[in-house]
């Protein structure tokens, strides 16, 4: 069983193999993502944060989720603030997940029926998702704040 474990990391190694969330750029202690997010339609239900790097399905399989209560908000503004383990570039999605589902519910004919939003505001390109580069943003030093104006239908 040990030989298998050591073949394995030697041919993942030898072969170029990073782990996902494992970015090259600098490791930085203490970065920080401050997201402020306007036009909450209600206090029900939870926020979901999406975070997308470069090597990242996006917006359908991000590196990480954050689920929060909207016990914070204030009136229809809500900031949430997480760490980030590198600097590099990223990108945030957002859904208001009023059923609480952990999913985004749509219409009839496929329009979404809960709030969405995404960084730099990105939005859809007629019937298709915003595309990573429209969305994205750097992180380098420090605390980047972003905000997002959310969108209901």
């Amino acid at each position: 069983m040990n030989k298998l474990v050591l073949s394995l990391t030697l041919v993942f190694f030898t072969f170029g193999f990073t782990p996902k969330n494992n970015l090259s750029k600098k490791n930085i202690e203490g970065l920080t993502i401050e997201v402020n997010v306007e036009n909450i339609r209600s206090a029900k239900g939870q926020l979901i944060v999406s975070l997308y790097t470069p090597s990242d399905e996006f917006p359908y399989e991000p590196s990480q989720h954050f689920v929060t209560e909207k016990s914070s908000l204030s009136g229809e503004n809500l900031t949430y603030t997480f760490t980030v383990e590198n600097a590099g570039t990223y990108a945030v999605v957002l859904l208001d997940d009023e059923n609480r589902n952990e999913d985004m519910d749509y219409n009839f004919i496929g329009i979404p029926k809960e709030g969405y939003g995404c960084s730099n505001n990105a939005k859809p390109k007629r019937l298709s998702s915003p595309k990573f580069d429209s969305a994205s943003f750097e992180v380098s030093e420090g605390k980047t704040s972003i905000a997002i104006f959310m969108k209901y239908m």
